[in-house]
């Protein structure tokens, strides 16, 4: 299958100008009447074009450019969504709805993707927007379309079904619809580098509903892009190429209609760049193309794409200035046979002596070439449009002259050859010269070069390496597929070094270099998977037949080692010594160090260079008789042991050995360490007794484990004293007492105070009112007196006579009775 999308770009030649045997002379500029958003390519000897639409896409096949126009629209019907009320396509109603119509089918590509792009889903797609019929632009979706015939004629299907009209929406890397706004979806490659791989772009928008105004306006379009994981669904989240931010791209804008950049589309140039078109400014307005150039960073960012400066040329092509064209953009780019570059855009036909233009939009095709010598402001590259080289549109009614009967280029034969420098051979009968890419690990390609010749000799490289390259062969603004991968070792007469391994368990593998020559230098290398090795050494002038040792004590017990070496003189470098291995099977004596100590405990730190399954450490108060005192789990990089059991005014010695995991050898002991515990001395405050608490003398204590180092003897309390501050009370029978209080001088502590409880009244003797243990006048009187309510203090149980509780009169003549003897 032939590339559709030849974008890859050079200097056109003067061929296109005049008349080519075997070309399709085309006489007028216009393709297609009423063709918006014109795309045009050309296979197997056929031109194909189709158009933005209304419900439906056209696409129409014809020998010669002037048959295009002829073609009826209803005749070439490849997908239909919607017509006279039905719904062909359910995607409609997924995107927007039970009852949702259509009223555009905007902006269709149709793309070839191989099986080396997507392995199992190669063939002829159409990618376009879906706008729901609402009145306004304000919803639009994008769908993908295949070729259910293996034609880019079509009819087009559903992707994974087949069934004719069917559309899939485009999905996110998670397998979501994308539901936002979105068409124009194009496709762009990059076939090398750290980058290769299949994206696509399209146009976005902004703040749709925003009122118009701020420095970019808050109602704008957005062109993005994103890796694809199939033909119908995102591999990443996309990033924006770019919005508008120069003066010419805002023409048309207000608060209905946003600032404009859509329509992009790739061109690929002979140096390996790629530039993007794209239309700016409303298309009804001084809508026209603008020009961005990769500069090699990540495509997903903003920063990797660079906007042609205004006063470098933007925008690269403009109908403003032209003689019967207005609204010129919208482009999609082709090669004919002979390699030459055409564009196909739409524009406004105007009559300039009334000065109107057209209501709909026409599909024109011109030249285009790349001019090398003009600063885009990333490298030298400027995309040069028109049949008069100035980016403005020709006279209509110029001819047009596209090759159709000579040969596409194939992709090229390449060869390389082994040697101090790597030789080159490429071959394509039809090439003009070769770009090359370049590996050294036969997997990501760089840009190499261009030449205009069949061979290319690479001085770039390093003796004893293999290089892998890839070439595409290029001629006017062609560029072929790739070559096959081919690869070379460079050569070199210098005679590598030879290696020797001995595994020491006192210092570590050593490594032997031999020199079979004299060297400038050595550089040696080690690996411990045999597959990613890293320099560990440079060793300087070494003498034929001399030997020198590098000690590795970087190693680790039971781990295979890995070693090779390059030998320089004079600058050139030879090739790789055999690579050597060796189990490195000896244990290396731990390394200890008392990382801390104090009468709470000894902190003993494990290094070295030896992984261990475990340590056991030994303790010994004379540095001669140790015992065992503890084990601790080995682990990578340094770990502890803690002694909790030492004693503050000793002299400890430490060693420990240490145990490899299978076959759990043990290792010599490590070297002795030594610390004397001795206590954090403070000083502490004395405390004075109280009456009732000892106090003590000031004292020094340690801070670690706060024992008392000296001081702090008992002072003795001195107890209470205590005097009488209150008289005791005593109760009578009419209230209640209280005890003496007595009162400790020293801290006011007191005691006594209790209440004496009143005297309860009790029979002694009848009629005895005073208790006196006697009858007498007194008690008659006294009687009479507590009668009147003038003596409560007498012994009412005493005085009442009848026993009624209640003292009466006759009760005193019951008493006075007794007293008389009556």
């Amino acid at each position: 299958m032939k590339k559709v999308v030849a974008l890859f770009a050079l200097l056109i030649t003067f061929v296109l100008f005049t008349f080519v045997a075997g070309a399709d002379t085309f006489n007028g500029t216009m393709v297609r009447s009423n063709n918006a958003d014109p795309n045009l390519f050309f296979h197997d000897g056929y031109y194909y074009l189709t158009q933005t639409g209304t419900s439906r896409i056209a696409v129409f096949k014809s020998k010669t450019l002037e048959g295009l126009d002829s073609l009826t629209l209803s005749s070439n019907i490849s997908y239909t969504a919607y017509l006279n009320g039905t719904v062909y396509d359910p995607a409609v109603t997924e995107l927007f709805g039970s009852g949702a119509t259509i009223n555009g089918t905007w902006s269709p590509e149709i793309h070839y993707f191989s099986e080396e792009q997507f392995p199992g889903n190669s063939g002829w797609y159409m990618f376009l927007g879906l706008r729901k019929n609402t009145g306004d632009s304000s919803m639009v979706r994008m769908v993908v379309l295949k070729s259910t015939t293996g034609s880019p004629k079509g009819p087009y299907g559903h992707p994974t079904k087949g069934t004719k009209n069917y559309s899939q929406p485009l999905l996110d890397k998670n397998g979501n619809i994308w539901n936002e706004w979105g068409c124009g979806q194009t496709i762009l490659t990059i076939p090398e580098g750290p980058y290769k791989g299949t994206y696509t772009m399209w146009v976005a928008e902004e703040g749709r509903g925003s009122a118009y105004g701020g420095k970019y306006g808050d109602f704008y379009q957005k062109i993005m892009i994103a890796k694809m994981k199939s033909p119908w669904q995102l591999a990443s989240a996309p990033g924006i190429v770019t919005t508008p931010t120069q003066s010419w791209e805002y023409a048309g804008a207000s608060t209905t209609h946003p600032r404009v950049v859509e329509g992009a589309t790739p061109v690929y140039g002979k140096n390996g760049e790629i530039f993007i078109t794209y239309s700016g400014s409303g298309y009804w307005s001084d809508y026209g193309l603008g020009q961005l150039t990769w500069n090699g960073g990540d495509p997903l960012k903003t920063s990797s794409w660079v906007k042609l400066p205004v006063a470098n040329g933007n925008p690269i092509f403009s109908a403003v200035k032209a003689k019967n064209l207005r609204g010129a953009g919208h482009a999609s780019f082709l090669t004919d046979t002979d390699g030459n570059g055409f564009i196909c855009y739409h524009a406004y036909a105007y009559d300039p002596e009334t000065g109107t233009k057209a209501s709909s939009r026409d599909a024109y095709i011109e030249p285009y070439y790349i001019d090398y010598t003009k600063w885009n402001g990333v490298s030298y590259g400027v995309i040069k449009i028109g049949l008069n080289k100035n980016g403005i549109p020709a006279d209509t009614a110029s001819t047009v002259n596209f090759a159709t009967d000579g040969e596409y280029l194939s992709s090229p034969t390449l060869t390389a050859k082994d040697g101090k420098a790597i030789t080159l051979t490429m071959s394509e009968s039809g090439a003009k010269g070769y770009l090359i890419y370049k590996s050294t690990d036969g997997k990501v390609f760089n840009y190499l070069t261009t030449v205009d010749a069949t061979t290319y000799t690479d001085s770039d490289v390093n003796s004893g390496d293999t290089y892998y390259y890839r070439a595409y062969a290029y001629r006017e603004e062609e560029i072929s597929d790739v070559s096959e991968t081919v690869s070379a070792t460079a050569k070199t007469t210098v005679a590598p070094p030879t290696l020797t391994l001995t595994a020491d368990a006192e210092s570590g593998m050593i490594v032997t270099v031999s020199a079979s020559t004299d060297y400038d230098s050595v550089t040696l290398y080690r690996s411990t998977d045999g597959n990613s090795f890293s320099l560990v050494k440079t060793i300087n002038n070494v003498s034929s037949g001399e030997t020198v040792e590098y000690v590795d004590s970087e190693v680790v017990y039971g781990t295979v080692l890995y070693y090779y070496a390059f030998g320089f003189k004079d600058g050139e470098r030879s090739n790789s010594s055999q690579v050597v291995e060796k189990k490195f099977d000896q244990l290396f004596a731990p390394v200890i160090a008392v990382k801390d100590a104090s009468c709470i405990r000894v902190t003993i730190e494990f290094g070295g260079q030896q992984l261990y399954g475990k340590y056991t450490v030994y303790r010994s108060t004379d540095g001669n008789t140790f015992e065992e005192i503890g084990a601790v789990s080995g682990a990578a990089g340094y770990i502890s042991y803690y002694d909790s059991t030492a004693e503050a005014g000793t002299k400890y010695y430490y060693k420990a050995t240490g145990f490899a995991n299978p076959p759990f050898a043990s290792s010599g002991y490590s070297n002795v360490v030594s610390v004397t515990i001795v206590h954090s001395e403070a000083s502490g405050d004395g405390l004075a007794p109280t009456c009732t608490e000892n106090g003590y003398t000031a004292y020094t204590y340690c801070t670690n484990c706060n024992a008392v180092l000296s001081g702090k003897e008992v002072i003795p309390t001195a107890g209470h004293s205590y005097e009488l501050t209150e008289e005791e009370i005593p109760a009578t029978t009419v209230s209640a007492g209280k005890t003496a209080v007595y009162t400790c001088a020293g801290c006011g502590d007191s005691y006594g105070g209790e209440e004496i409880p009143k005297l309860e009244d009790v029979f002694t003797m009848a009629g005895d009112a005073n208790r006196d243990g006697k009858l007498t006048l007194i008690d008659v009187l006294r009687t009479l007196k507590a009668l009147s309510g003038d003596d409560a203090d007498i012994n009412k149980a005493n005085v009442d006579m009848d026993g009624d509780t209640v003292i009466t009169i006759s009760d005193v003549l019951a008493i006075l009775k007794v007293y008389l003897g009556i």
